[in-house]
C-alpha cells in the first residue's frame, strides 16, 4: 500500500478554498432570494392593479393570484431551510 503525505498545509488549502465556496454558495443564495422576494411584490401589485381595473374573478387575476400562491409556498419553504 502506498503511504501519503498530507501535512498542515495541504488541510489548510483545502480549507480555506471550502471556506471560499461556501461563502459564495452563501451570497449566491442570499441574491437568489432577495430576487425572488422582489418579484413576489411585483407579482402582488400587479394581481391586485388588475383586480381593481377588471375583476378579482377575471381569469388574468386568477392567474396572477396563483403565480402568487406558488410563489410564496416556495418562497417559505427556502425560508425554513
Amino acid at each position: 500500500m502506498r503511504r501519503l503525505d498530507v501535512g498542515l498545509a495541504d488541510y489548510t488549502q483545502n480549507f480555506v478554498q471550502y471556506m471560499m465556496v461556501s461563502r459564495w454558495l452563501t451570497a449566491l443564495g442570499q441574491m437568489l432570494s432577495y430576487e425572488q422576494n422582489d418579484m413576489l411584490g411585483q407579482v402582488d401589485n400587479c394581481h391586485l392593479a388588475q383586480a381593481d381595473i377588471k375583476s378579482p374573478s377575471h381569469e388574468d387575476c386568477m392567474e396572477l393570484a396563483q403565480i402568487h400562491s406558488v410563489s410564496r409556498i416556495a418562497h417559505n419553504f427556502a425560508s425554513a431551510s
